[in-house]
């Protein structure tokens, strides 16, 4: 597991913020389970969060042999995040990293 710090969309605070301690996490899942949002609906919903935050770890430089492309310059956290969702590292890096356009034919 890691640790709210080791996210680079939330972490670097001192703890004391009324929304990264225990209270407000709480709070949270109390004003969730409220409205409906329980069980498996719940844990689909901080996976994603989870998600989220773990794609905002992935750091993206050019790639110095084609600077119309970019490269991750760092690899475990994409492993982090492949594990995560299921899709092969380097997959995941290619849909990451690589332009895709879709033509629309006139029938």
């Amino acid at each position: 597991g890691k640790c709210a710090e080791s996210f680079k969309y939330i972490g670097g605070g001192d703890g004391s913020d009324e929304f990264t301690n225990g209270k407000a996490w709480k709070q949270t899942i109390s004003a969730l389970n409220t409205i409906g949002v329980d069980g498996s609906e719940l844990q689909t919903l901080l996976m994603a969060v989870c998600i989220v935050l773990q794609l905002g770890n992935i750091t993206f430089i050019p790639n110095p042999e084609n600077e119309e492309e970019a490269v991750i310059s760092n690899e475990e956290e994409l492993h982090i995040l492949s594990e995560m969702i299921g899709i092969p590292s380097s997959e995941l890096s290619h849909c990451l990293t690589h332009k895709t356009m879709n033509a629309v034919h006139d029938t």
